[in-house]
Parts: structure tokens; sequence; C-alpha cells
């Protein structure tokens, strides 16, 4: 049988992407909905460089065959220089011939390189049953160290119940308010928004994961913005506003031109000292209302809570949430 051979593969040459794309799109054709990126969306995307993670692309093809294999190694920048952050894609048809395993060989070899001692890799599973990709990275040195479920919201059957959400939260939002925004940000909240993203990791559960904290600055957000507008993806944030006027919270997603028809939540987060006032349900009523607005195309909205997370899972069951997918953050320390 010939080897397995791993290559990297250039972002900027579009027939090469084009042709590792194609693995990572047959690979999502397996899940229960297209979440995947639209070749149009992948083709600004990957060649954009983010200054906060050093991005690798790995190809891996069986003999002189094609692109069979497809990996996403990126490693953080300025922070959480311990970690290297993997996606791993095999084509279905040459699943269980070494290319997963030769995949995770070459990425590890990267982390040792570069003085990476963990790696995190995300593998998607049904809701109650155990996927090939869980039994695959276990058997590759990667335990679970966190999980979430993927939840759907149709907009269509679900857009009754938000007024009134939006006015049960309104029972208890005073004397905080609430805004929205497309990118760009505001300059006036642009400091308060990046103090929001950077405690974002200190307040979610993480489980046993070895994330830490990130340092989003001005310059960071701006560069943010750029690339999305790059890559075609519209962004839309509703922020909550403490009586004194600092942002306490936010919840935000983009929509990509190239698949108007969904939209991904980023994140949301209400920082402890201010819950209690629902203000998340305010928030994600909010911003679904402006999404029916200024998206008529989008059909549903897709996020991913840990189920831990009480408070995020109540607020998503009354929008109307329900779970089609796990997504199990599995971890190596080398």
């Amino acid at each position: 049988m010939d080897g397995v051979r791993i290559e990297t593969v250039d972002p900027t040459d579009e027939a090469a992407l084009r042709s590792w794309w194609e693995v990572t799109r047959a690979a999502a054709d397996e899940r229960p909905y297209d979440l995947s990126p639209a070749w149009e969306t992948a083709r600004r995307y990957y060649p954009l460089r983010d200054p906060a993670r050093e991005v690798t692309l790995l190809g891996a093809r069986i003999g002189d065959g094609p692109l069979v294999g497809a990996a996403w190694v990126a490693r953080p920048v300025g922070e959480n220089e311990h970690l290297l952050m993997l996606d791993l894609q095999v084509h279905p048809a040459a699943r269980r011939r070494g290319v997963g395993g030769a995949l995770v060989a070459a990425s590890e070899e990267i982390a040792r390189a570069d003085a990476r001692t963990t790696i995190i890799v995300e593998v998607l599973a049904p809701p109650a049953t155990q996927a090939p990709g869980e039994s695959f990275a276990r058997s590759q040195g990667y335990a679970e160290a966190s999980s979430e479920d993927i939840k759907i919201c149709d907009l269509a059957t679900t857009a009754d119940r938000l007024p009134g959400l939006a006015a049960h939260a309104a029972e208890r939002l005073s004397p905080y308010t609430l805004l929205w925004w497309s990118d760009p940000t505001p300059e006036e909240h642009l400091e308060g928004l990046c103090a929001l993203y950077s405690r974002f990791h200190s307040e979610i559960p993480l489980g046993d994961l070895d994330l830490r904290a990130q340092a989003w600055t001005p310059q960071r957000l701006r560069g943010a913005e750029e690339r999305r507008v790059a890559a075609g993806r519209a962004h839309l944030l509703v922020a909550g506003v403490a009586p004194d006027g600092r942002l306490v919270g936010y919840s935000d997603l983009n929509v990509a031109d190239a698949s108007p028809h969904r939209a991904s939540i980023e994140s949301t987060l209400v920082l402890p000292e201010h819950r209690g006032h629902r203000l998340g349900l305010a928030m994600k009523a909010l911003l679904h209302q402006q999404t029916r607005a200024l998206f008529p195309a989008v059909e549903f909205i897709v996020t991913g809570n840990a189920g831990v997370n009480t408070w995020m899972n109540a607020v998503n069951e009354q929008l109307g949430y329900g779970i089609v997918e796990r997504c199990l953050d599995m971890q190596k320390v080398l």
C-alpha cells in the first residue's frame, strides 16, 4: 500500500487551497447541518494573516493520489504560547488508512519544534453516541478536557416568541440598557468591548482546557474587523450597558456573504457582577430580532455552549435552540 505523504498547503495558491477545502467539505457532509465555510468564504479567509496566531495548513495524500486529509494548525502568538490548536479532517473514502495518524504526527512535530506543550483538537459527534473521531483521538493519546453542545435555532418557527421574551427580560433589565451595532465598533465603545473580550476566557466554563486569558487591544479588535470584511463576513453585536455607561455584556454573531442562510454566534458574556438582570436573555432576544431585520435570508442561527453552563442553556432553550451535535475538546500534553 502506498504510504501517506504530508505536505504544507499554501493558502495563497487557490488551486491547492481548493483541494484542501474539498477534503474539509467532504468530511462536513456527514454533519446534520451545513455549517462548514463555503468555498468563496474559505478562498478569502485562509490567506489572511492574523498577528495573534501563526497558521499552517497541512494536506495528506496516499502515494501520488489527490489530497484526502486536511489539517489546520494554529499557534497563538503573544499569549497562550504553550498551545497548539488543531482541526483535522479526513475524506470519508480514505479513513482507516493512516491519514489521520500521519496528520497528527506532523502536527505534533510542529508543536515540539516550537516548544508547544499542549495540543487541543475539536471532535464533532452526534448528541448521544460516540463518533469515530472521538475513538481516534483517544487512540492518539488525547483526552476529553471539555465539551459543548452545538445548537440550532430556526428563526422562522421561533420568531413569534421574541416579543414576549424581550418583554419578559425588560421586567428585570432596569437600570441597564441595550445597544447594538455592526462593524466597525463605534470608537466610544472600543475600549469597553476590548475589556469584555479580554475577560471572556476567565469567565466561561472551560473544564480542564488549558486556555488562558487573552489581551484584546483596540488595534487587535480593528484588525479582526478588517479581516471579517476581507473574508466577506458581516458582524452584528448587542451590548449590555450599565447605568454609568460601561459595557458589561455582549452577544455577537457573523453572517458570511457566501452563506446568507445561516448565522453563527461568536460568543456571549455577562460579567458576573452584573448578572441577575436578565441581560443575557435581553441581549440574545434583541440579537435575534436584529438578525431577522438586517439579514432576512438567514434561516437559522448556530451556537455552542458547555453543558455545565446552566444559565446559557436556559436562555437558549427559551429562544428555541435545539441540540444537533456535540463538540468535544480533546487535549494532549506532550
